[in-house]
Parts: C-alpha cells; structure tokens; sequence
C-alpha cells in the first residue's frame, strides 16, 4: 500500500487516473481521485467485441503516452490489462472518441535498471514471458500487456490462452500470435505494432517512445 501511495505521489499525467489528495486516520487510507464515467475499457470491449482499427490505435496510443511517462521516471505498472484502463467520456472533443485513463497502481513501483525486479505477479492472460520462466525483468513487461491489449481490441481474442493458468503460461513461452479470423481485415502496420510488443526475447522488444513513432499510430 505504501508503494502504491509513493507512485501516486509522484506522477501526474492527463492519461492516468489523478490523485488529489492522500489522508489517513488511525484505520484507514483515504485516497481522492477524480471522477472517471465511461466504466473499464474490458467492458467495453465485451460489448462491441473489437474496435476500428484508427479506434484501436488511439487508445493504444494514450496508453503508451502515459507509460512513456512512467517508464521516464523508472516506474513500472506491472498490470496493465482493460481492467486497469478506465474510459473518460466527460473529456472527450468529439462523439464516440474514448479518452483512457490508466488507474490500479497496486503492482506498480520504483525500480533500479541495473538490478531489475524479480517478483512473480500481474494477471495471467498479460503476463510477460520473462515473468513466467521467473526471470529478471523490468519495464519491458508493461509493453508486452499493450501488445497483448492490442491483439485483443484488434481481433476480439487474447493472443495466448489456454484451460488453466499453466496452459497460458505454456502458449505465453510457446505460441505465436495469429489473430484469428480477421488477420486478412488487418493492415500490416497493425500487425508489425503488435509483433513488436510482442517479441519473447526482451532485448528486441520496442519501448515506449519507440511505438509512439510507430506508422500504425
């Protein structure tokens, strides 16, 4: 809870949920955000299925321009999925536009690159392979849950899954992304974006800044 509380001290951005004020009494932590509407982005996505692409596009790019951030100040979320992203309407400039506000900064914490982090956590279906084989990670595991998030808003299915948590983590290590029906509806520009997030070996994953200069965005 404190580290929690010691990263939303210390960022502020417009695509994270903001905290303006942080209290506490003898039994509790009272934390005061402001108000978001538009519900989960997970929700969302049960109800339409898959976005446009040029929809797709524009939440994944508000998601990395608030990881760019974090990841500037050597912050790492390690549990971004659409239950983490809430949808802002009251901020929207044009109908239908979903403005995302990234929130759940439980997991999230300071990290050294030079020693990297080694906890085993996050939710199953956007866990990173380094994660799984228990290895030394660090921000790079942000960027795989945004390719995993962009494969699912693209296709209307996780690009890894399987019957228990150790068939998903088999098909993380193992599977090649294949999206389903509508690969051929895909422009290769949005197919390269996800395989970028996507690579198993973390040196040859894009970063943040990287994906934001990417053509499909």
């Amino acid at each position: 809870m404190e580290q929690e509380l010691d990263v939303l001290q210390k960022t502020d951005h417009p695509h994270m949920v903001r905290v303006f004020e942080l209290m506490q009494d003898a039994t509790n932590f009272y934390i005061v955000t402001e108000l978001v509407t538009g519900g989960e982005l997970y929700d969302h996505i049960i109800k339409v299925k898959r976005l446009s692409e040029r929809s797709a596009a524009d939440v994944i790019k508000q998601l990395l321009l608030a990881l760019s951030y974090m990841h500037s100040q050597n912050i790492a979320h390690r549990d971004i999925k659409p239950e983490n992203i809430l949808l802002a309407p009251e901020e929207s400039s044009e109908p239908g536009k979903l403005n995302v506000k990234l929130t759940d900064f439980g997991f999230a914490c300071f990290y050294s690159p030079e020693r990297g982090l080694k906890q085993v956590l996050g939710s199953p279906l956007y866990m990173a392979p380094e994660i799984v084989r228990e290895e030394q990670y660090d921000k790079g595991v942000d960027i795989w849950s945004v390719g995993v998030i962009a494969h699912i808003v693209l296709s209307g299915c996780p690009p890894f899954y399987g019957r228990s948590k150790q068939d998903i983590y088999r098909s993380i290590v193992s599977d090649v992304p294949k999206f389903g029906k509508v690969r051929s509806s895909l422009s290769p520009e949005a197919i390269d974006f996800v395989m970028k997030c996507l690579s198993k070996v973390p040196a040859n994953r894009a970063n943040a800044q990287e994906l934001l200069n990417h053509p499909w965005l």
